[in-house]
């Protein structure tokens, strides 16, 4: 009895420090391998999609050992299996040399997390779901309902990331970061062994049934999983992990690379799991469910109106993020199988999670030119958290009609505003054109599917009405950024988010003329001018391209060479159609791929 009393808070300790583990190694390696990718913040949304991959792998892991070779065997190989990590610790950056590469970013920061990294986050990764499948394995009388230890799990995780920016970062240097992570490492080791002791003592007689559930506990049923739920929890699972990407991206784009901004919305992310596999969340999911419909519209009118956005208007994508993962998380607790489904349940879920972040690396980049996954992703949770049942889809032509009509009066707004009103990308010029259409659909957010067709086609019409006091020549997306070649009266510049990589006159005879902060009577000018006469310099090394704007200081004789770590970029101020710096201004310079500062 005293061995039972003491096994719910020896695996909630293990599963609070396994937790913290999993979610300070993140970050601490995010930030390790940051200068190898030239600090773009795709390396932490990169990052973030291969720990979700493993999460998968390590749930997948525990959901068939314990299929394959019961509990006690399965006890065994893991106490076997947390002592493989021992012999590559302390962490730190393997087989980084030869496997960096511009041209395939993405691999290459996937091949040097599972060299540096790969071994002990999979082990950590097994911990949550193991132990609450050897927990409703035992005789204890939580057994029936081992969720609660899935929000130990997350407070932990929770606790490590607003820990890491304000403690552990500020205090510690990379090394001994890693250093104490690995003595951490270590502890984890001996509570898991003591934990496999602890199981194997509360197991019910041989003769006895495993792990009776008790009728009326959420997903008592033990019968097979219909696949339509299978589909509704995947969904319920990437459409968060796509927001939670998109929404990091959106924030640290125009601002900075750095770990606080990239902890706050995955904190959000873990926080909202905590919450939702707690007791008694049914009223915060509900009133999730119902506060998501008026806040998503604020993010989706910023994004699709290139609303220029000051920094306090991060908080509203922040909020919504909020709303909307809470809701889908609260559907995903609420419709939660019994024990024994446990391990396929987690399977299930992770792999929504590895759907939302691969389809925000991989695909969308591929398929859209600008970021629209993220409307899109906003647009889906509201679908999501209106409809919590399987089999709540129907989608008639009242519906579809109610959305082309709310679409329609989107662009008419558009046109009036813009003509006879207003400047655009302003929030007077966004409340215009969105207000009435908003209301109108949001009178309909009681049918979510009317809903959200609506507020799509409120996303499709603004963002694809054309922006008359400019021309959008062309759009590029990378690993790095989402790049927008803008003509505005009579020059052409290059644009990044908000951030100006050179601009060329239109007019062919300035067409070498510096603009913007290029210009000859600024900082570069004055750098430039020193290098006149006996200062003169014969070989010029300029770090990040751009649109070649610099290159209109060269002159005869000098030899310059750019060092860009983005092939599109290169691509960019290569192509005559777009600008001719290059072609023009210093027709025999080199173009190095790669980290300048490398």
């Amino acid at each position: 009895m005293k061995s039972q009393r003491q096994l719910v808070p020896l695996l909630s300790l293990t599963a609070f420090l396994s937790a913290l583990l999993l979610f300070l190694v993140q970050p601490m390696f995010g930030k390790m391998i940051l200068p190898l990718f030239g600090g773009a913040p795709a390396v932490w949304i990169t990052s973030l999609v291969f720990f979700q991959l493993m999460l998968l792998v390590g749930y997948a892991y525990v959901h068939a050992t314990h299929a394959w070779l019961g509990l006690k065997k399965q006890v065994a190989l893991q106490v076997v299996l947390a002592l493989l990590p021992l012999a590559v610790l302390p962490v730190r950056v393997l087989a980084a040399s030869g496997l960096t590469s511009p041209y395939r970013p993405i691999t290459s920061v996937f091949v040097v997390l599972l060299f540096s990294v790969g071994l002990p986050f999979f082990v950590v990764s097994t911990t949550a779901p193991l132990l609450q499948r050897w927990l409703g394995s035992t005789r204890h009388p939580q057994a029936h309902d081992p969720f609660f230890l899935y929000a130990a799990s997350n407070l932990g995780s929770l606790g490590a990331l607003l820990a890491y920016p304000i403690v552990v970062e500020p205090l510690l240097d990379l090394h001994t970061q890693s250093r104490a992570w690995a003595v951490a490492y270590g502890l984890l080791v001996v509570l898991m062994l003591a934990c496999a002791i602890a199981v194997m003592r509360s197991l019910p007689e041989p003769e006895a049934p495993e792990a009776p559930e008790a009728p009326g506990e959420p997903g008592a049923d033990a019968s097979p999983i219909p696949w339509r739920t299978r589909l509704h929890w995947i969904a319920l699972a990437a459409v968060p992990s796509s927001l939670m990407l998109s929404v990091t991206s959106h924030i640290t784009r125009d601002i900075a690379a750095v770990p606080l901004l990239w902890v706050i919305p995955l904190a959000i992310y873990l926080g909202t799991f905590v919450l939702a596999f707690s007791p008694s969340t049914v009223i915060l999911r509900r009133l999730a469910a119902l506060a998501l419909p008026f806040l998503a519209l604020v993010p989706i009118a910023a994004f699709v109106t290139r609303l220029s956005e000051p920094l306090p208007f991060m908080l509203f994508h922040l909020a919504a993020f909020f709303l909307a993962a809470m809701a889908c998380h609260g559907e995903l607790a609420a419709s939660r199988p019994g024990v024994r489904r446990l391990t396929e349940f987690y399977v299930w879920l992770s792999i929504g999670g590895a759907v939302g972040g691969l389809f925000n690396v991989l695909v969308a980049p591929v398929v859209f030119h600008t970021e629209v996954e993220y409307p899109l992703a906003l647009v889906l949770a509201c679908l999501l958290a209106g409809i919590p049942s399987a089999a709540g889809w129907r989608v008639s032509r009242s519906d579809v009609a109610f959305a082309v009509g709310v679409g329609i009066l989107v662009l008419a707004a558009e046109f009036i505003t813009q003509f006879f009103f207003v400047e655009t990308r302003t929030i007077r010029f966004a409340l215009y054109v969105i207000a009435v259409p908003a209301v109108i659909a949001l009178l309909f957010r009681r049918k979510p599917i009317r809903f959200s067709l609506a507020l799509g086609a409120i996303a499709l019409a603004a963002g694809l009405y054309p922006d008359w006091t400019q021309t959008v020549v062309a759009s590029e997306r990378s690993f790095y950024g989402v790049y927008h070649i803008i003509d505005n009266e009579s020059y052409r510049v290059l644009l990044a988010g908000r951030t100006n990589h050179g601009a060329q006159s239109l007019i062919p005879k300035w067409h070498c003329a510096p603009l913007t902060y290029y210009y000859p009577t600024g900082p570069l000018g004055d750098l430039f001018s020193g290098f006149t006469g006996e200062r003169s310099k014969s070989n010029i090394g300029v770090v990040g391209l751009g649109a070649g704007s610099i290159g209109g200081y060269a002159q005869p004789g000098q030899s310059w060479t750019f060092y860009e770590i983005d092939p599109a970029i290169e691509r960019i101020a290569r192509d005559p159609q777009y600008f001719t710096f290059l072609r023009d201004c210093v027709p025999r310079a080199k173009v190095v791929l790669g980290d300048g500062r490398v």
